[in-house]
């Protein structure tokens, strides 16, 4: 089992210091915190394995907790199954350890105890947090994913052998001292990994420095002083509509709808009538409207049927979903080079690369007949109709490609090197668009990473 670095608290159960224990409300309140954290506060089934595994340890037999187990309980697995040809349970596994890790490097930096599941089992246990000297911050985290080549879900990592260890350390000043030693080697290595991946990567090679929050020089753009903003939904009811009729629908019709007597199926003509969307749009209008750059009170939540030609001529927009489900992407479309493609006969999509550039597929497309797929999304700023603001379109094959763009859009360095290229002198942005890739566990991304990208002049 590869060891960590600071010193094993262990659960709440077992004893510490001769003797002391934690105190369980303690623990059950940094699970909580967790558990509310942006990080999981979307993820059902992630949650739902931290809180199973976790209630798990403080059992007499939870070094003995297994992978079928879990399988059964979290993931509704048959009992009996498998896991050696279902491999779920360590999927997720990689997954909830990435995600601790993340919370613990931005919103958790100040807790004393840190959760790990330390790897080649499932029970998770609490350590002491390092002490920082003063004047020295807990240094940030470096997204890797974001130049990971595209390759297949690793498997677990390997058990690395345990280095021979010294007689345990009564010293008070010591232990700091090593502490402080660690904390700044890993300082160290983590801006070298960030110079080395804005530097030597090929894709990124000599982009200028940026400030420490890409995203926010991108809503900086679409919540523009003095200009509208409308956060447009994906419409569902159109979604339905186009697969009932068993054809797609052009933005021109879509916009005749309310005013055009049409002899429809009742089905049909209710969903014309209807104004629908899904949880997840809800849900990232809600992270959007708690950026600090949004202005409430230009801050405009519209339906796709009821969004006119005209708010995208001087206002800014966000627009939810692929043209599949928010036709209004119809309008600036020609100035994208990744375009969504739906045939309805054959119940396929995927995304054409017009342009495709050494190394990059025509098509991407997704497999959605196995639980765990690959899956695509886009992400564009391009500018408004009239060129005095812009629109973002935020875009995914399926619901996980969605997350995943979501996810990359907010995460704070995510789409730096991205946001580099694109800046021009003034530090205003030009447009882009930006090809995702990721994994979709039960609709849920993971390992979500940059494959392709284009700067729109």
């Amino acid at each position: 089992m590869k060891q960590s670095t600071l010193e094993p608290v262990a659960a709440c159960h077992a004893a510490l210091d001769g003797g002391r224990t934690l105190d369980p409300v303690l623990c059950d309140a940094a699970i909580d915190r967790i558990l509310d954290s942006r990080y999981f506060a979307k993820a059902q089934l992630l949650s739902s394995f931290l809180r199973f595994v976790w209630q798990r340890s403080l059992a007499q037999d939870a070094p003995r907790v297994t992978e079928q187990e879990i399988g059964v309980k979290v993931f509704r697995r048959q009992p009996g199954y498998d896991p050696g040809e279902d491999n779920i349970v360590r999927n997720y596994a990689r997954q909830l350890r990435r995600r601790i890790e993340e919370y613990y490097t931005h919103e958790g930096q100040k807790e004393t105890l840190r959760l790990e599941m330390p790897r080649g089992g499932y029970v998770p246990v609490f350590v002491e947090a390092p002490v920082h000297p003063p004047g020295i911050s807990r240094p940030e985290g470096i997204h890797a994913t974001l130049v990971a080549p595209l390759s297949p879900e690793p498997g677990p990592a390997p058990s690395s052998p345990s280095r021979e260890q010294d007689s345990p350390v009564r010293s008070g000043s010591l232990a700091a001292w090593r502490l402080w030693l660690w904390g700044l080697t890993a300082i160290v290595l983590v801006a070298a990994s960030g110079w080395a991946v804005t530097h030597f990567h090929p894709r990124f090679a000599g982009l200028p420095p940026l400030d420490n929050d890409s995203a926010g020089a991108i809503w900086r753009e679409v919540f523009r002083h003095g200009q509208n903003t409308y956060m447009v939904p994906a419409d569902t009811g159109f979604v339905m509509i186009q697969e009932m009729s068993r054809r797609t629908f052009s933005l021109a019709e879509y916009e005749t709808w309310p005013g055009v007597e049409q002899f429809d199926h009742i089905y049909t003509s209710y969903l014309k009538a209807q104004q629908y969307t899904s949880v997840l749009d809800l849900r990232i209008i809600s992270q959007i409207e708690r950026r600090p750059e949004a202005e409430p009170a230009r801050f405009i939540v519209c339906s796709a049927r009821n969004l006119k030609v005209e708010n995208l001529n001087e206002g800014n927009a966000v627009l939810l979903g692929s043209i599949f489900s928010n036709p209004w992407v119809a309008v600036v479309e020609p100035q994208l080079n990744f375009r969504f493609v739906y045939d309805l006969s054959s119940n396929r999509s995927w995304i054409r690369n017009l342009h495709p550039q050494n190394g990059e597929q025509t098509l991407y497309s997704a497999d959605w007949n196995s639980y765990s797929h690959g899956t695509f999304a886009v992400l564009a700023l391009v500018p408004n109709l009239n060129k005095t603001g812009h629109i973002l379109l935020i875009q995914g094959l399926d619901g996980a490609g969605t997350e995943a763009a979501t996810e990359m859009l907010f995460s704070v360095n995510g789409l730096r090197p991205i946001v580099a290229a694109a800046r021009r002198s003034d530090g205003s942005l030009r447009g882009f668009e930006v090809l995702l890739q990721a994994t979709s566990l039960e609709s849920h991304a993971t390992d979500s990473r940059i494959i392709a990208y284009r700067i729109l002049e």
